[in-house]
């Protein structure tokens, strides 16, 4: 696991408190609950909340962003293994 720089840890510590809290859509999380990284800033006693919401989020959204990419893969791996094989015959 790589070294945290001093700079991310608050970051980190509200991202773990925060990390489950997503509002969901039909294909999966949309966003991080908003009032949950609110409270969670105001419980852990952060003073520059604007600065570690907008990396807290920026963090949650490229996290998503794989999650979403992978998902794409899978599906369609599993659609290339449902489409049946075509056989090339010979012509005599």
């Amino acid at each position: 696991m790589p070294e945290i720089l001093p700079d991310n840890k608050e970051v980190l510590d509200v991202y773990l408190c925060v990390q489950n809290q997503h509002i969901m859509g039909f294909n999966g999380p949309v966003d991080l609950d908003l009032n949950a990284l609110n409270f969670i800033m105001e419980l852990l006693g952060v003073e520059d909340r604007l600065n570690v919401y907008r990396r807290v989020h920026k963090l949650y959204r490229h996290i998503i962003s794989k999650h979403y990419i992978e998902q794409k893969h899978q599906q369609s791996a599993k659609q290339a293994a449902k489409q049946p094989r075509i056989h090339k015959r010979r012509l005599r």
